[in-house]
């Protein structure tokens, strides 16, 4: 089942991408190739959950890995200036779907299960703050960087 968990969304998301970068190559406007690639994005997600539903025993698929597979895919077809031109006008919605995606992380956190956890939860968060503090600090003085870095 490993193999088939790596491979199969590697193989939609690049299934996809190339339909994608097909039509983005014949694309000459900038806002129908945002919106081919939203599709495209769309589409991929699309056949991963028939593929999840229907082929896998359980939701196993990597999603973030067939859209990285789509992406490559599209991005080695187009001309470099062309990729460069598609990717200035998609990044205000790529920033926007960063947030939400970064926002949903963060909302389902249950704080009275961190604060339940008690002492456990302040050794935790002690430990890791000391271990990046003295960490960042030993790196510096091995490499020989200014004290404020």
């Amino acid at each position: 089942m490993i193999p088939v968990m790596i491979f199969l969304p590697l193989i939609i998301g690049a299934a996809v991408g190339s339909l994608t970068g097909f039509l983005l190559k014949k694309c000459k406007n900038e806002k129908l190739a945002v919106v081919l690639i939203m599709a495209g994005v769309l589409a991929t997600t699309a056949v991963g959950i028939l593929c999840n539903k229907h082929l896998m025993p359980s939701p196993v698929l990597n999603f973030m890995l067939m859209r990285m597979a789509f992406s490559a895919a599209f991005a080695n077809m187009i001309p470099a200036e062309q990729l460069k031109k598609i990717t200035k006008a998609f990044n205000p919605i790529l920033g926007v779907a960063m947030i939400v995606v970064i926002l949903n992380l963060g909302a389902p956190l249950d704080y009275r299960a961190v604060f339940g956890a008690g002492i456990y939860t302040f050794i935790y968060i002690v430990a890791r703050a000391a271990g990046k503090y003295f960490g960042a600090r030993l790196g510096a003085k091995a490499t020989g960087l200014d004290k404020n870095v």
